[in-house]
């Protein structure tokens, strides 16, 4: 530790100082694999890795990050960050739809029938009935008139005033017996409604054969409204009923209708015109036609 410069370091001193020098660090650039000295940086654009940034660069840095967008999951009340899906059946309100999922409904929708569409005139806007009446053809059903010969509840009608129609055709008899042909027979009844002055409705059954309807009547119950009731013999089973009415009037066939072995009271009287002639009474041309007895 001396400092004198008239005496000479002997070898001992020497190699104290060398040995002391050999053991201390030996200054050397600082990288990415070693450590060592240092040169300091405040760049904020340098990509060297032999740098070390002073605090100024990094606050530089910290404050341009810190007036950056934060990311977070977008909502339907804020912009955000969102995961794609193709699936077509979820309800989420955090996804957003691919154009995967978005040609799926919209080839599904082309696929569709138009809600402005229309079948006979009826919205496809809701689900809608069709009657036979609306593709044309005879409203129709099967039914039996059970409980022997007498009066039946066989239809309500709704029948505006000036003017509607309702016509009801029974297919079939009373009976079902082999050589009986009239039993095979054919009832037509037809209502008109009246103009208004006096209000009502008139009707008439047109008899082809003896063993169909053989008198109808009617009751007015409120309104337009009213229940119609015919007479047929015994055992009218399994016969066919066919309805049909103008656009503006309604019917209600009462499939198991409500029997009366007596005419009920209160009923208005129709018409009945029979318009079949007993086959006994066909006579062949030129043969003499006996006079009414």
């Amino acid at each position: 530790n001396s400092t004198s410069e008239s005496l000479a370091a002997t070898p001992k001193a020497v190699k104290a100082a060398y040995d002391l020098a050999n053991g201390k660090y030996t200054a050397q650039d600082a990288t990415t694999a070693q450590k060592g000295i240092v040169q300091l940086s405040s760049a904020t654009n340098s990509t060297s890795e032999m740098l070390a940034a002073t605090p100024k660069s990094v606050k530089a840095a910290y404050d341009l990050a810190n007036g950056k967008y934060t990311a977070q999951d977008a909502t339907t009340a804020q912009k955000g960050i969102v995961q794609l899906s193709s699936a077509t059946n979820s309800a989420s309100e955090t996804l957003a739809a691919t154009p995967k999922a978005v040609k799926a409904a919209n080839d599904n929708a082309n696929g569709r029938v138009p809600s402005a569409r229309k079948v006979n005139g009826k919205a496809l806007s809701a689900d809608i009935t069709l009657t036979p009446k609306d593709i044309g053809t005879l409203n129709s059903t099967t039914m039996s008139f059970s409980g022997g010969a007498g009066w039946f509840k066989l239809a309500t009608v709704t029948m505006p005033q000036a003017s509607s129609v309702v016509s009801i055709t029974l297919i079939g008899g009373a009976g079902f017996n082999v050589g009986s042909p009239q039993q095979a027979g054919i009832s037509e009844l037809v209502l008109r409604a009246g103009n208004g002055n006096p209000k009502g409705i008139t009707g008439a059954l047109w008899q082809r054969t003896s063993t169909g309807f053989t008198n109808f009547a009617w009751v007015n119950t409120s309104g337009d409204t009213y229940d119609i009731y015919v007479a047929i013999g015994n055992y009218a089973t399994g016969v066919n009923i066919q309805w049909d009415y103008t656009s503006n009037a309604s019917v209600t066939i009462h499939t198991s209708p409500a029997y009366s072995a007596n005419k009920p009271e209160g009923l208005t009287d129709g018409t009945v015109y029979s318009l079949y002639t007993p086959s006994e009474q066909f006579y062949p041309p030129g043969a003499p036609i006996p006079w009414p007895s």
